[in-house]
């Protein structure tokens, strides 16, 4: 069986489970791995279906319209207007290629959506004989959250309005297709996001009201530049001529993820780009990151912090939940008091 699965991670399933990989072709490697392994190459398969080098959250401004408020209802008037079909649901299909955009999978979990979009993008290439135009298939991903009420459309900037709209039409919202981005990414916004990532800072873009218009500071590979001595003098060397250093620009971020079905420790790493307001990652990622680094974009989307650096809104939102969580104790304590004062 074949499995769409990046290289990296087949190899780094086999390194966790002590089956050697280095030198080794992949397809050799998953043989070993069906052996013991095979419902995590099939936990693999599925993560990385939707599988995205980019997230932007949008929430619109008005709630989900009532014909589409869960994904039964939204599914359900895809299959109305003739979209998909009933059998479609949870399976990936090749539609004809056109300039527009089609759905070519649907996927319900819980409560979100996931879709595929595809559109055929023309291209030269060189035959035999001399140089044709063809398609090939674009294809970009996108998740309705229902719970929480946010689209995420998985693919570059520069194509974000074009799916956040069509999107917004098959869910029957009404013109003009409105939605802001969660959060807003501000510098501190960004700050308060890697620290609750436990992100390290390996890479940072200053502009400077000079001539020399920005630097970009650099560090060496386990160095956490907002932790560094040496980037510290430097910034206080240039605070000494006037020249400020807080105006970051963009950023590269790296936070260590262990997948929690697989074990499967690697390294993931974030450009967070403060001054166009939005970020993507190195290389794919599976769900299972995506969810991770959702969860603290959204923790961070708090009302009253505009106003706090990124150290006071991360303070404040683990001080919120601890609060939150003491609530639930202290019912729960109280009742387990009284059953115990009835005996």
């Amino acid at each position: 069986m074949s499995y769409k699965i990046p290289k990296k991670y087949i190899n780094k399933l086999a390194k966790t489970n002590k089956i050697k990989y280095f030198g080794r072709d992949v397809a050799e490697v998953i043989v070993d791995l069906e052996t013991n392994h095979k419902s995590d190459l099939m936990y693999l398969e599925e993560i990385f279906q939707f599988a995205s080098k980019y997230i932007t959250l949008l929430k619109p401004e008005n709630s989900f319209p009532d014909t589409v408020k869960t994904p039964e209802l939204f599914m359900q008037k895809l299959i109305d207007e003739g979209i998909i079909h009933y059998n479609q649901i949870n399976k990936t299909w090749q539609p004809t290629l056109t300039d527009n955009i089609k759905i070519c999978a649907v996927k319900h979990v819980d409560s979100t959506v996931y879709l595929k979009f595809v559109i055929g993008k023309e291209t030269i290439k060189k035959n035999e004989w001399d140089y044709e135009t063809v398609k090939y298939p674009h294809i970009i991903s996108a998740a309705l959250d229902f719970q929480n009420e946010l689209i995420e459309v998985r693919c570059a900037k520069s194509e974000v309005d074009k799916y956040k709209n069509h999107i917004m039409s098959l869910m029957g919202f009404a013109k003009p297709y409105e939605a802001f981005s969660v959060p807003k990414m501000t510098k501190e916004t960004a700050e308060a996001f890697c620290k609750i990532l436990s992100a390290g800072i390996i890479s940072s873009h200053i502009a400077l009201p000079t001539t020399v218009g920005s630097v970009r500071f650099n560090g060496i590979k386990g160095i956490d530049l907002n932790k560094d001595d040496t980037l510290t003098a430097i910034k206080k060397a240039f605070e000494s001529i006037g020249l400020p250093t807080t105006d970051t620009m963009d950023q590269e971020a790296m936070f260590e993820f262990t997948d929690p079905c697989t074990n499967i420790q690697f390294d993931v790493y974030l450009h967070v780009n403060i001054e166009e307001g939005f970020f993507k990652f190195k290389e794919e990622v599976s769900e299972a990151v995506i969810n991770h680094v959702k969860e603290a974009l959204l923790r961070v989307t708090n009302h009253g912090t505009e106003d706090l650096s990124g150290d006071e809104i991360a303070v404040k939102v683990v001080v919120e939940e601890v609060l939150a969580a003491e609530s639930q104790v202290a019912p729960a304590s109280m009742e387990q008091q009284m059953k115990l004062d009835i005996k």
